[in-house]
């Protein structure tokens, strides 16, 4: 493969993460009380893609019905993000529920 192929190739694979997120990474600090205080860490600039999920969760409770929607968030194939973080895409919070790193 030639340098160029290889640039050409990162520059296509950059258009297919047109966004930009923040990843929120919870953590544990010392409250110097003997207690703990979550915080989060902020990675922000990460290149990504949201996109909706293929089926919507619809509940029933009652005469009640709850509904959320799932989406799918693309990051690099080398940027760090676990299950419990948060991720802030145009305003909006979002909490990981699952990741799914097997490439």
């Amino acid at each position: 493969m030639t340098s160029k192929e290889l640039t050409d190739m990162r520059r296509m694979a950059s258009l297919m993460l047109p966004g930009s997120c923040t990843i929120q990474t919870r953590t544990m600090v010392s409250d110097d009380q003997g207690g703990m205080t979550e915080t989060w860490a902020n990675a922000t600039g990460i290149p990504c893609k949201l996109s909706p999920a293929a089926s919507n969760n619809i509940s029933s409770e009652g005469d009640q019905f709850h509904g959320h929607n799932e989406w799918v968030l693309t990051v690099r194939h080398d940027q760090a993000i676990v299950s419990g973080s948060r991720v802030v895409f145009d305003s909006d919070t979002y909490e990981v529920l699952s990741v799914n790193d097997d490439h």
